[in-house]
């Protein structure tokens, strides 16, 4: 009967002093968030509006962004993608197993520097919009 009992209670306190823990490992997972630095307006003489002020992007939105991102040129940046003045900056992000650091402008494109060279990407699919401040604007209209 004593066994029985001894063998209860330690059950109890092993499952008492675990309780819990699986949270703690859950909000240590939450991927980080980054956060806008807006410099000055908008070329436009837009003004800076709160949802500007308060862009941000987690780990997860930046993983999504960049599957859905393709490289473009100069020429498509210059004529297809809106510059806002507001960026979102991550170092030591890791693409295609190299190592860089982005920029991530509210106009739906992202800079990527590797130390020597930097390589535009766009993100111009509809499910983009929802982590960009302006959507790529179509140059047939």
């Amino acid at each position: 009967m004593k066994n029985i009992i001894s063998f209860i209670l330690c059950s109890f306190t092993l499952f008492y002093s675990c309780k819990g823990q699986d949270k703690e490992e859950k909000k240590q997972l939450k991927a980080p968030v980054y956060f806008v630095n807006c410099k000055g307006e908008y070329s436009t003489g837009e003004k800076l509006s709160e949802r500007d002020k308060k862009w941000s992007l987690n780990k997860n939105d930046i993983d999504k962004i960049m599957s859905l991102s393709s490289p473009i040129t100069e020429n498509e940046w210059h004529f297809s993608y809106p510059m806002t003045p507001c960026n979102i900056d991550v170092k030591n992000y890791f693409y295609k197993r190299k190592k860089y650091d982005l920029q991530i402008n509210g106009g739906s494109y992202i800079s990527l520097y590797d130390g020597k060279t930097t390589i535009l990407f766009g993100c111009d699919s509809p499910e983009c919009q929802k982590y960009f401040l302006k959507s790529v604007e179509n140059m047939a209209e």
